[in-house]
């Protein structure tokens, strides 16, 4: 756990977790360090490359695991046309574009994926989200701020 302002700064962090609940990483910003459910402003279980962004009204952040300053984290060469499990930022890691992707039959096998305005981990970073069953497309502008899915995502040739 990290104070904010004493142990760490606002900012946007990035990390990577194992897939899998068991293996992934839990996040929280919290108001206060008093443990209880009332303190938890966000939280998640971050699974493949994940991105946080810590407010600067946030008094402590608790992670599981090792996370990196976005301007200390390296980005790749050029943007990405397919993407495992993970957060990807816009303009960044990938380009916006229509991405194809392939869920299970059923809600347990289905692939889970958000469209994303930021990274506070609150809901009204949603832009819209989905359990996707078999073949789907999902359709990413520039104006997104990032993609988190939980499946293999691969963009098609418009």
């Amino acid at each position: 756990m990290y104070m904010v302002g004493r142990d760490i700064t606002h900012g946007v962090y990035a990390g990577v977790a194992d897939e899998g609940l068991s293996e992934s990483c839990y996040w929280a910003r919290l108001s206060n360090a008093l443990g209880d459910f009332d303190g938890v402003l966000a939280n998640g279980n971050a699974e493949g490359q994940f991105y946080v962004e810590i407010q600067d009204t946030d008094a402590y952040f608790q992670t599981g695991c090792e996370i990196t300053a976005l301007a200390e984290w390296p980005s790749p060469d050029q943007p990405h046309t397919a993407v495992l499990q993970g957060m990807y930022l816009i303009g960044r890691d990938i380009g916006p574009g229509t991405y194809r992707g392939e869920g299970g039959q059923g809600t347990l096998e289905s692939c889970y994926w958000a469209r994303l305005s930021g990274l506070s981990g609150e809901l009204y970073d949603l832009i819209t989200n989905n359990n996707s069953n078999g073949q789907f497309y999902v359709t990413v502008v520039a104006s997104d701020y990032a993609l988190q899915t939980e499946c293999k995502l691969t963009l098609t040739d418009e």
